[in-house]
This record gives C-alpha cells, sequence and structure tokens, in this order.
C-alpha cells in the first residue's frame, strides 16, 4: 500500500486506508497525520470526519476531538441513513462527556 501511496499522494481514500490501518495498530499519531491530509482533500466526507475525532479523542486531543465530533452530528442531520454506518447516539454521548469534562 505504501508503494502506491508514492504513486497518489492525493487520493483520498488510499490516504484514509493507511489512516485506518495506523488505527488498529493503535499508532494515533500516524493515524492522525494521513486522516488529517485526507480531510484537506475531502472536507466533506463524514466518515473521515468521524475517524479524526476517534483519532483526537484517543490523542487526549479533547478540544479538537470534540469540534470533529459537532462537525461531523452537524453533517449527519442533513444525511439519510447515517446512523447505521456511524453510531450517532455514541457520538452525542461522547461529545456531552467531552464538555462536562472539559476544563476551557
Amino acid at each position: 500500500m505504501l508503494k502506491l501511496y508514492d504513486m497518489q499522494k492525493n487520493y483520498a481514500p488510499l490516504l484514509a486506508n493507511l489512516g485506518l490501518i495506523y488505527m488498529k495498530k493503535e499508532n494515533y499519531k500516524g493515524a492522525k497525520e494521513y486522516m488529517v491530509t485526507v480531510i484537506s482533500l475531502d472536507q466533506n466526507n463524514i466518515f473521515y470526519i468521524y475517524n479524526l475525532a476517534v483519532i483526537l479523542d484517543k490523542l487526549s486531543d479533547f478540544k479538537n476531538a470534540a469540534i470533529f465530533y459537532l462537525k461531523l452530528l452537524n453533517m449527519a442531520a442533513n444525511l439519510k441513513d447515517v446512523s447505521k454506518k456511524i453510531p450517532i447516539c455514541k457520538v452525542e454521548a461522547r461529545l456531552k462527556f467531552i464538555k462536562l469534562h472539559s476544563t476551557d
């Protein structure tokens, strides 16, 4: 996959998959790099937004995770059947938890 990356550095689905591989290996810093790049290429993909929010949450970057969770929820409000693929109720609960425990 990295050979493919060398040829297609601006192909969002490939970068997203590399980010997911890093997530599975619990290398959240590496995953974040790919997902930030992916979102710069495709800002309207709700799955990329969701994955970056989770990554930021895992990195304890709660302020930015909350920003992306909120963006995700705003996007989800306009999409049908998204809750079948993204756990919207869990996202809402996590965002509420972060806001309750925020020190800002």
